[in-house]
């Protein structure tokens, strides 16, 4: 075990740059997050999105999902993400569209140095 450890943190602190990641089991909650540039002087940005999904078993399932977001600098280091976005499925079973739930969250900076930061962020979903 001690050996696992000193890898993973001997690992984490030879590279330039380490990307971690965590799986998540919500696609909604996984957006979370998304900070705005620091070099920016915007303290609101909106954004665009367009994500697409296939299976490729014989149920032949599509799914597209347009989202339109906002990202609003509260403060220096703290920000509110908004995400609605707009769903369309087709399949055997027939087609569904509509407006997903609204996603809000809040994320604040603690450290930054570099091309690293460490953020944390917290939200909630409400039913559209």
């Amino acid at each position: 075990m001690k050996n696992t450890i000193l890898g993973l943190l001997m690992l984490i602190l030879s590279g330039n740059s380490v990307l971690l990641i965590a799986q998540c089991s919500d696609a909604g909650v996984c957006s979370v997050g998304h900070t705005m540039d620091e070099d920016s002087d915007n303290i609101f940005n909106l954004n665009v999105g367009y994500k697409f999904g296939s299976s490729s078993n014989e149920d032949d399932v599509k799914f597209h999902s347009f989202q339109l977001g906002a990202v609003y600098n509260v403060l220096e280091k703290t920000s509110l993400q908004m995400s609605m976005p707009y769903n369309v499925q087709s399949g055997p079973l027939g087609d569904v569209n509509g407006v997903g739930d609204l996603l809000i969250s809040v994320t604040q900076n603690f450290i930054s140095h570099n091309n690293s930061s460490l953020d944390a962020s917290i939200g909630a979903k409400f039913a559209t």
